[in-house]
């Protein structure tokens, strides 16, 4: 049984809903191949697009919906469009215009799953336009409704394979299917799109050459379709050196076109200006409030422990209490590459260094209310920033001095008890690390699983003192437990674990 979004149990509605296409709405890497793979060969700068440069023209074309170009007028103006194929592009704009949707009504909450849902209307419409026989419009609706779609690839071969997988599936289990010839095109498209992808990834040799020589069978098959506007199509994806990678290096230089979302997770490529290219995903996500550069915030933190700090942009446009999304960049050489995307609050987060994994790993406060939010650990795990632990916390009660103790500055919004002055303090931090150090070995104290992380002077408020607070974190994700020690002026130390 197929998942889509509808559940396996969704059923398409007998009465149609109405279907707005909106140029560049879909991502590139939403794509369901078919017309919009020949959309340069169709479509020349015309009065749609302003008459824009190619390369322009080729992004907004790449960020609309699929077969956008053969409903365009000018798509018949050009001379390279065979006799027997301009009837099928007049018969395809007409039944594309007259599309309405059967898909049922779902709730569009805001981000990717829009993308996901508007994505499905467009295969749906696209697979009614390019077959006219009787119940295509059911069989496209029970298919778009419930086919493996993601709103996005992020640039890893998988995710086409999947979707390809899906298709085959259902042509294997469905040989009368009238829906074949669309799918014939969509199994070419994503296997020659994973084909480019595997190539550039490590270990994927066997991989590499099943997906090629899937792409050929289902070409194969595609251009010897009995309909000329799929052969067509057919033709014109052998031709083209590049079906993803040309596109992907494109956008990450330009950013997003189209209104398509910004990606969650990592991209392959060199990004040139991280943060005209974030400043263009707050566009999308807050609106014009957010073009201006001024309205940017950036800071760095070390995620792998190597002295090259990652870059972290937010919008103090598109933030809130809690705080914002933030895009993350690795500087390498003179350009940038994309890690991916966190939300957090950049006085509530800190990096813990590698683990025993080699992977980054954080702890961010993501508040929920005035008193309360979830701690929770972050791994980066080479593709995205993934929650690996969520602990709910009273950031202002019972949890406080936890939390002030892994988020000083949170706690220093408050009116400041007392005085830390730049002045030299009367125990130097050396001897108090050195004091830190004989106390646990003093105390037999069993640190098994922890190393130092940090040292730092805070103030005691009930003591009226200045103290240096050591801490030691956890070398494998894990909340609370972590060893602390107070070490005050006059030489004292005092235990101070984080939590239980």
């Amino acid at each position: 049984m197929l998942a889509g979004p509808y559940g396996s149990s969704g059923k398409c509605s007998k009465a149609p809903t109405q279907f707005a296409s909106r140029e560049g709405l879909l991502h590139p890497w939403c794509l369901l191949a078919l017309a919009i793979l020949c959309s340069f060969a169709l479509l020349a700068p015309s009065r749609a697009h302003g008459g824009a440069p190619p390369e322009v023209l080729a992004g907004a074309i790449l960020f609309g919906t699929v077969f956008e170009s053969l409903a365009d007028p000018d798509a018949l103006a050009r001379r390279d469009v065979p006799d027997e194929v301009r009837p099928r592009i007049e018969a395809f704009a007409a039944r594309a215009e007259a599309f309405r949707s059967r898909l049922p009504e779902v709730e569009r909450p805001r981000g990717p799953e829009v993308w996901a849902v508007e994505k499905r209307r467009h295969m749906e419409r696209d697979m009614v336009a390019l077959i006219d026989t009787p119940g295509i419009e059911k069989a496209a609706c029970d298919y778009a409704a419930a086919a493996v779609l993601a709103y996005e690839w992020e640039g890893f071969s998988e995710v086409p394979l999947k979707e390809a997988a899906c298709a085959a599936d259902f042509l294997a289990s469905h040989p009368t299917t009238p829906l074949r010839p669309y799918l014939n095109l969509f199994l070419a498209h994503r296997y020659r799109c994973a084909t480019e992808i595997l190539r550039g990834e490590r270990g994927a040799r066997d991989a590499t050459t099943r997906a090629a020589a899937n792409y050929k069978a289902c070409l194969e098959v595609a251009l010897k379709d009995p309909d000329p506007l799929v052969r067509f199509v057919a033709a014109d994806m052998e031709k083209r050196p590049h079906l993803y990678l040309e596109e992907t290096e494109a956008r990450l230089q330009r950013g997003p076109v189209g209104g398509a979302p910004c990606p969650d997770a990592a991209l392959p490529g060199a990004i040139q200006d991280p943060r005209a290219w974030a400043l263009a995903c707050f566009v999308i996500s807050a609106g014009p409030e957010a073009a201006s550069p001024g309205t940017l915030s950036e800071f760095q933190a070390d995620l792998y422990g190597e002295g090259q700090p990652a870059l972290f942009i937010g919008s103090t446009v598109d933030r809130g209490n809690a705080g914002g999304m933030h895009y993350v960049f690795k500087q390498e050489g003179s350009a940038y590459r994309y890690l991916g995307s966190l939300f957090l609050h950049p006085k509530a987060f800190e990096t813990l260094g590698p683990g025993a994994d080699g992977n980054p790993r954080m702890i961010r406060y993501h508040r929920l209310g005035a008193d309360e939010g979830l701690l929770q650990s972050v791994v980066y795990d080479g593709k995205s920033f993934v929650v690996t632990r969520s602990e709910k916390v009273f950031a202002q009660g019972r949890d406080r001095a936890r939390f002030c103790e892994l988020f000083e500055l949170m706690c220093r919004e408050d009116p400041e008890p007392g005085p830390l002055t730049a002045r030299e303090p009367p125990l130097p931090l050396r001897r108090a690390l050195d004091l830190a150090e004989g106390n646990v070995e003093d105390k037999r104290i069993d640190l098994t699983g922890q190393y130092l992380h940090s040292i730092g002077l805070r103030y005691d408020e009930n003591a009226r003192t200045s103290y240096w607070h050591v801490q030691w974190m956890w070398s494998q994700p894990r909340i609370g437990g972590e060893f602390g020690l107070r070490v005050y002026m006059n030489g004292q130390v005092v235990p101070a674990p984080l939590g239980p």
